[in-house]
């Protein structure tokens, strides 16, 4: 009987006490809070990276097309399947990592086009005009990404404060257009004029 009770009185000793629990649980949940946030981070940014490496082979494709047909596929993404028949230039058109969710986008004419997709991490170069189901927000076209920020506005040739166009007015320096003042050697003695009528002077006769 005492060795019984010697032994509940053991295992009391060793449990947790409601504090700790709470403080273990706590901090579990923070640190798998802390993993799902970084996870999902790391998914984003890898369906991003497919969708540029998408984008970026479908791109490659229609300027394989156009140099052989010296036009653009015209139409809306469905219009690209002339990439993937006959003359094969895509083995398949590729899918959104997260359709229905999110598509690609295509809009082209003989001349030009557009390809867009939407990045979940919010990294693209700006809206450009195509739904990829929402807004796209990384384009390309056939120079490459389209970069849709504003252009800073250049500095005018003239300098700060000048108009382009206008040349600024030149300040004209001190004694610019005007006779120069003649200055007097102090070192040279002033001759000073004799009085009279202008005449040489009278000699005198010196005597003998």
């Amino acid at each position: 009987m005492l060795i019984f009770l010697f032994q509940i009185s053991n295992n009391m000793n060793k449990s947790f006490t409601l504090v700790e629990i709470l403080v273990v649980t706590t901090i579990i949940v923070l640190m798998t809070a802390t993993a799902a946030v970084s996870y999902s981070s790391f998914l984003k940014q890898s369906r991003d990276a497919r969708r540029k490496s998408d984008i970026e082979q479908v791109r490659a494709a229609i300027e394989m097309y156009r140099s052989n047909n010296d036009t653009y596929p015209v139409g809306d993404w469905s219009s690209l399947g002339v990439l993937t028949s006959g003359t094969v230039y895509l083995q398949s058109l590729p899918v959104d990592p997260r359709s229905p969710t999110y598509s690609y986008y295509y809009s082209g004419s003989a001349a030009d086009y557009t390809l867009g997709s939407y990045l979940e991490t919010g990294a693209g170069t700006g809206t450009c005009g195509g739904s990829c189901t929402v807004s796209c927000n990384y384009c390309a076209g056939p120079y490459g990404v389209i970069a849709n920020e504003a252009a800073p506005n250049p500095t005018p040739s003239g300098g700060a404060g000048v108009p382009s166009g206008e040349m600024p007015t030149p300040t004209p320096t001190s004694g610019m257009g005007t006779e120069p003042t003649p200055t007097v050697d102090p070192k040279i003695p002033t001759a000073t004029p004799t009085t009279g009528t202008g005449f040489p002077p009278t000699p005198t006769n010196s005597p003998i």
